[in-house]
């Protein structure tokens, strides 16, 4: 039998490394009187570094040795080993060979630095006790602490910017922010290092008028990583908008008892936001206004019509004062009204002609039209060759014209055209 040969299948796993941010701080040092030689003891773990702060020789010949190879001037720079941790009960001798036989810059002086904790620790030098003060909290902060918008027209956007800040090297894994309001000029992740500042943008841009609130909270990367809020505020106002109208006054002049006189004055929204009009109100005898019902809204650039009109009950003068009542910028538009009542005016008119022979009288007709329309206006014939009309109006106009009637009863075209023109009043 002839044999298969086996498959083998090999599969390869591929393990991909995690990508994560981690909370990094800088930790607080404290330097120690406590130089080559000198016993460091303590009933609890500590982490200390051998090495020295930045020093400069101001002598050739000093007998700590600082200065033992250098030369008048020279600085030498702050040099530390890898910090260490020695587990509870802690005794060392000073040097280089506590700190695996590192010496970080030989021939000049050295001493100890002790991590800061979150509390304060009791050590002793050479059998001396030594109280070492807690490390700085680790904050994060923003200058400034809050950011208060002034009033910003709804539509339009505000932005004001601030700093970050923080006591040690920080990550912030998130930001949130809430409110009509965004952040920009930073982003999640984000590493704040010790001691820098990173600055941030708020824009406010607001919707709909009135005050309102939110904030920006900037989350460590962990439960013991610095968190921050910052409180956001503003107030957003209407666009403005202003009612404005064709005429400040309306005159009306004379107007006779009996009889009216009507003007038409129109309002307008000049402004980009809807205005509305609460109220409508006039003033003054005799004086009256057509529109639409109240409450109504003018949308940006809309215009509305009232005709405004003055019948006189007496004579005289006469003054009022329409009122239009909105939310406008300017929330009481006024137009001034102003009229004079005059007593109905008694005026006729007197014609007269040229007579003609073999005629039994005259005729007289009235029109209001020129050339055409004619009525008759004497009750019976005329037989003298004038006429007074008393019929007339104030400021009419009035074209007359005669025939002659002969004695058998025939009538004779009209005669040329006479107009006249009644005053006002």
């Amino acid at each position: 039998m002839r044999r298969i040969p086996a498959i083998v299948i090999v599969v390869y796993l591929f393990v991909l490394p995690m990508l994560s941010f981690s909370q990094s701080t800088s930790p607080s040092w404290y330097t120690l009187n406590a130089p080559e030689g000198s016993v460091v003891t303590s009933s609890s773990a500590i982490t200390l570094r051998f090495g020295q702060l930045e020093s400069k020789c101001a002598t050739t010949a000093v007998s700590s040795g600082i200065c033992s190879t250098g030369t008048v001037g020279t600085v030498t720079p702050e040099t530390w080993t890898a910090a260490k941790t020695f587990p509870a009960p802690v005794k060392i001798t000073v040097g280089a060979g506590a700190f695996d036989n590192v010496d970080p810059i030989p021939g000049v002086y050295k001493t100890v630095q002790i991590q800061q904790t979150g509390g304060s620790q009791t050590i002793e030098i050479n059998g001396k006790a030594v109280v070492i003060p807690p490390g700085a909290t680790c904050s994060l902060t923003s200058t400034p602490s809050s950011i208060a918008f002034r009033d910003t027209t709804v539509g339009y956007v505000l932005s004001s910017s601030a700093t970050l800040s923080s006591t040690c090297t920080t990550m912030i894994k998130s930001i949130r922010v809430t409110g009509p309001f965004t952040i920009s000029g930073v982003q999640a992740p984000l590493k704040i290092s010790s001691r820098t500042t990173q600055t941030y943008t708020a824009t406010f841009a607001p919707k709909a008028a009135g005050a309102t609130s939110g904030s920006v909270t900037f989350i460590g990367n962990n439960s013991s990583a610095p968190s921050l809020t910052v409180l956001l505020t503003g107030n957003a106002v209407s666009a403005a908008s202003t009612l404005t109208a064709s005429a400040s006054s309306l005159a009306f002049g004379n107007v006779t008892l009996g009889s009216s006189s009507s003007q038409v004055l129109t309002i307008i929204n000049t402004g980009s936001s809807s205005i509305r009009v609460s109220a409508l109100s006039i003033t003054g005898t005799g004086f009256s206004f057509s529109s639409a019902a109240t409450p109504f809204t003018l949308a940006s650039k809309q215009a509305l019509q009232l005709a405004v009109t003055f019948k006189p009950t007496s004579t005289g003068s006469a003054s009022g004062k329409l009122t239009i009542a909105s939310n406008a910028s300017n929330s009481s538009l006024g137009v001034f009204l102003s009229g004079t009542g005059a007593a109905v005016a008694s005026h006729n008119v007197t014609l007269s002609w040229t007579g003609s022979s073999g005629t039994s009288g005259y005729n007289v007709y009235r029109s209001t039209a020129s050339g055409t329309g004619y009525q008759k206006i004497n009750s019976s014939l005329q037989t003298s060759t004038s006429y007074i009309d008393s019929a007339v109006l104030s400021g009419k106009t009035y074209y007359y014209v005669v025939t002659a009637v002969a004695a058998g009863g025939p009538e004779s075209p009209y005669s040329n055209q006479t107009t006249v023109n009644i005053p006002n009043p």
